[in-house]
């Protein structure tokens, strides 16, 4: 909010995009069993060190707020690069959290690649590949299932 529109576009190319996605059913869902719950609020403490000195502390809000402009500006700079060169092929290394369900950085990228070339840019969610490497028994199985993305990203995009 506090970055003006020239540099606000160089991490958020898609805004409308962007707002879209966190107004949908599927991302609130997204949010509310997979993102927040990475949210540790920070401990209490009588200082004021690591607020930036104002006296109060990040929230579920703030958390929030920091993980999608992350996952929107990974995905940005991402699809700014590939789309630039035809034969690309790229390989991201992230935090499973920001990885998971298609929900992150990951799932972002067909919309963003779409605004950045346009619509025949020919990026879709089946260009995109999520590996999970050693994930743990707690991780489970469903995630196990999701283990194609990054290592192989755009793929099917450059070779089908």
């Amino acid at each position: 909010q506090s970055l003006n529109i020239d540099r606000r576009e160089q991490y958020v190319v898609d805004t409308k995009g962007f707002i879209d996605l966190t107004q949908d059913e599927k991302f609130k869902l997204y949010t509310d069993r997979s993102l927040i719950k990475d949210f540790v609020p920070p401990p209490s403490s009588s200082s004021s060190e690591g607020d930036g000195g104002g006296g109060k502390q990040d929230g579920v809000g703030d958390y929030f707020a920091e993980r999608i402009l992350v996952h929107e500006a990974c995905a940005t700079s991402i699809a700014k690069w590939a789309m630039k060169r035809a034969d690309s092929m790229v390989v991201t290394v992230a935090p499973m959290k920001d990885v998971r369900y298609m929900g992150g950085i990951n799932g972002r990228i067909p919309r963003i690649c779409q605004v950045v070339k346009g619509e025949g840019c020919g990026v879709d969610e089946s260009a995109v590949t999520t590996i999970l490497l050693n994930p743990s028994a707690e991780v489970g199985f469903l995630f196990a299932c999701l283990c194609v993305y990054f290592l192989l990203a755009f793929y099917l995009f450059l070779y089908a």
